[in-house]
């Protein structure tokens, strides 16, 4: 039996989509991952910034993400548009409304802050229907 605790640069060892979960807030953070979890998804990795988003995207395999949308001041709109280029889903979780979101970014699911776990288990089940696994590019 293998004991080591996975890290986000290991591939997953079972065959759930990997949801990315882009926030800045530590706390949000570890509610969306648990809540990914609970749904059924494997959390493919956690980061809190842009520059660290679009690098994970470009390393790993993600099936989906879950993007907040001020990441401490800078827009998450350069992950969006990445993601959305790769046809890869995403959702946001935010306290923006979904009007204040440019229509070239819209594309998914928003769910508004503070939101309860059935809120984000539902956007995530919408955003991963018939979603196959990917690689990373």
């Amino acid at each position: 039996m293998d004991d080591r605790i996975p890290s986000f640069t290991e591939s997953p060892s079972d065959d759930r989509q990997q949801v990315l979960v882009v926030e800045d807030e530590a706390l949000i953070a570890m509610y969306v991952e648990t809540i990914v979890e609970q749904s059924g998804y494997g959390v493919a990795g956690v980061v809190s910034n842009v520059d660290d988003a679009l690098a994970f995207i470009d390393d790993h395999a993600v099936d989906s993400a879950v993007l907040d949308i001020d990441l401490g001041g800078r827009s998450v709109y350069p992950v969006a548009e990445v993601l959305k280029r790769r046809g890869i889903p995403f959702l946001y979780a935010s306290s923006s409304s979904e009007r204040s979101i440019p229509p070239a970014f819209r594309s998914g699911p928003v769910v508004q802050k503070p939101f309860a776990p059935s809120e984000l288990s539902r956007a995530l089940a919408q955003t991963n229907k018939s979603k196959r696994k990917t690689t990373a590019r």
